[in-house]
């Protein structure tokens, strides 16, 4: 019996040169050259589906020698590793004053004060993701949600530099999620997603 193996993929790249607008660090002009890159494997056994996720956003080395590395978005929406349970991409992160380390609904580590109001910040630490998952269709209108996913940043210079310290990894941790997507009249205009998820910070 053939099985399908479905895969998404996302490539992107950023190249320009920013004048009138300094960095939020370097506070000068900067040429940005960032990358994205995503892909997800995924595989249906009858009602049970396995995903396997990777993504990559280019961080930034050095925050002040003019060249920005570090990839951003306009507006995020991720639809991988899990997003509509993952804690990483539904809790904005706060650095501690100032720009917060990333977006609520969002998964880049972009170091920006805002989606909205603020401008795309091209010097931040990028980010590393790795994940499996699963999602089980129970019953037509019952779907058991899992997955974990596991974060790292792609370079530290930047928080080394915000933060004026030195950082022994670059580790975030272990994003560990579950949820229930409940459809009572089987349509997605009334559905229910509670969740349960966790991020555990791994230890130097």
């Amino acid at each position: 019996m053939c099985r399908t193996i479905n895969l998404t993929s996302l490539y992107l790249s950023k190249t320009s040169i920013r004048k009138g607008a300094n960095g939020q660090i370097s506070q000068q002009s900067e040429r940005i050259r960032a990358y994205f890159g995503a892909l997800e494997l995924s595989r249906d056994f009858d009602w049970i589906r396995l995903r396997a996720s990777l993504l990559y956003a280019s961080g930034d080395r050095n925050p002040y020698d003019g060249k920005a590395t570090g990839y951003d978005a306009v507006l995020e929406r991720p639809l991988i590793a899990g997003a509509e349970t993952s804690y990483w991409m539904h809790q904005s992160m706060p650095l501690g004053g100032g720009p917060a380390l990333s977006m609520r609904n969002g998964v880049l580590a972009s170091l920006r004060t805002s989606r909205e109001h603020g401008q795309s910040n091209f010097v931040n630490p990028g980010l590393r993701l790795a994940g499996i998952g699963a999602d089980l269709d129970v019953t037509p209108r019952l779907r058991l949600i899992g997955n974990l996913n596991y974060l790292t940043f792609d370079d530290m210079a930047v928080l080394a530099a915000l933060r004026n310290q030195t950082f022994r990894s670059k580790t975030i941790g272990t994003d560990i999620s579950f949820g229930l997507h409940y459809r009572p009249a089987l349509t997605q205009n009334v559905c229910s997603t509670p969740r349960s998820r966790r991020c555990c910070r791994d230890r130097d």
